[in-house]
Parts: structure tokens; C-alpha cells; sequence
């Protein structure tokens, strides 16, 4: 699914391109992608979401989806520096040294 988006993206961007090179297909798109991605199938999915992003009279919690926004990509940095420790590590371990300096001589 992914894929046939991607490839009606790089051909919806060429016929535009040639038609108006100062169109942008993802800045037209980037609404109904937004709409779509925060659209839950489930009535009980959309009443979460409906409650953490918007007070009971509709106006959106701007601070709260700031602050999910930030907690998110503090998650993603403590995930990345966790891969990059684990990567680390296992180079150590497959160069068969531990970088302590312990070897005969």
C-alpha cells in the first residue's frame, strides 16, 4: 500500500511539475494526509483521540498536543540512543575485544 502511494506521488509530481513547476504536491496533500492519519476507524478510538486533543467545547489543547509532540520525540531519541548502544556494543563484541586493553604482550 505504502509502495502505490509513494509511486502515484513521484507520478502525480512529474505531470504537475510540467504543468506548473511552482506547484507542490505535498504542501496540497498535506491536509487530507493529516485528516486522514488522525481519523481512527472505531467510535471509541475517535473518543480518545477526540479527548486528548480537544476540550469539551472543541478547541484544540494546544499545549497538550505540544507536550505529546515533545514526549514522542524524546521517546524516539532515548529509543535511538539505546540501537546506537546496542550497535556499539555488538561491533565490540564481533571485533572479539572489549577495548579495555587487556591483551598479552
Amino acid at each position: 500500500y505504502i509502495l502505490l502511494l509513494i509511486r502515484t506521488f513521484l507520478t502525480l509530481e512529474g505531470i504537475a511539475a510540467k504543468v506548473d513547476p511552482e506547484f507542490n504536491i505535498y504542501e496540497v496533500s498535506m491536509p487530507w494526509a493529516i485528516k486522514r492519519s488522525l481519523s481512527p476507524g472505531s467510535p471509541s478510538g475517535k473518543e480518545v483521540l477526540r479527548s486528548t486533543l480537544l476540550t469539551d467545547d472543541n478547541k484544540l489543547q494546544l499545549e497538550r498536543l505540544q507536550k505529546l509532540i515533545l514526549d514522542a520525540a524524546n521517546d524516539a531519541a532515548k529509543d535511538a540512543a539505546k540501537d546506537a548502544a546496542k550497535d556499539d556494543a555488538g561491533a565490540a563484541a564481533a571485533s572479539g575485544g572489549t577495548g579495555t586493553g587487556t591483551g598479552t604482550g
